[in-house]
């Protein structure tokens, strides 16, 4: 027997005595062998032909979202919302201004009757008429008594003032105490001139903005 002492196992990678390698990793590398080598992705490269980084690659696609996302808000932003319709004004009415005379023979006044071609025809009224530009009411009645039955009179104290609202019209009527100083009245603008009593004014016809007043005087209160 020989006195040399045996020689220790190689360390000598792929020796007898190296660890084998796996079967797994012998496969993985046999079927990189026969795909060749791997090609990685070419750059993105910008307008001056230079790479562009990854990050700038992806830059359209995000401005992309981005633009889609803003139309989206803004279109739900854009939603129309219905609106209640608002009233229109209401029109402004026309205000008519008149002068009345009240004209008394004992216990009888003198009323009129409208020409039946005339508006509000064959109603009866107070003798009387629309206040002109620039006149009071006392100028405007003296006028008029003149023009409606030829005679002079004198205003003295005002009587009662209404307000009647016609459909397309607010007529306000001062009704003054009158007096005549010269002639003899005479139906000049209208059909009829009549005395009546006190007590048998309700029997006639008048014009709805008269009827509270000439109600007033059949019941002696003015």
């Amino acid at each position: 027997m020989s006195d040399t002492p045996p020689k220790p196992p190689s360390s000598q990678p792929g020796g007898p005595s190296s660890n084998p390698e796996p079967s797994g990793a012998r496969r993985r590398r046999r079927r990189r062998r026969r795909r060749g080598p791997t090609q990685k992705p070419a750059p993105a490269v910008d307008a001056s032909g230079s790479a562009a980084p990854a990050s700038d690659a992806k830059a359209p696609a995000r401005r992309k979202r981005r633009r889609r996302k803003k139309k989206a808000v803004a279109s739900a932003g854009n939603v129309a919302v219905s609106k209640p319709a608002a009233t229109p004004p209401a029109p402004r009415r026309r205000r008519l201004r008149v002068v009345a005379a009240v004209i008394t023979r004992g216990d009888e006044i003198l009323v009129s009757l409208r020409h039946p071609k005339r508006s509000r025809p064959s109603q009866w009224e107070f003798p009387g008429g629309k206040l002109e530009k620039g006149e009071s009411e006392r100028q405007a009645l003296v006028r008029e008594i003149r023009e409606e039955l030829g005679v002079r009179c004198e205003v003295r104290a005002l009587v009662s003032r209404v307000v009647y609202p016609y459909p397309d019209t607010d007529v306000e009527i001062a009704f003054y105490d009158t007096k005549i100083v010269e002639g003899t009245p005479q139906p000049l603008v209208m059909a009829e001139l009549r005395w009546v009593r006190r007590s048998e004014l309700e029997q006639l016809d008048f014009l709805e903005a008269d009827r509270d007043f000439v109600a007033q005087l059949a019941r002696g209160r003015k």
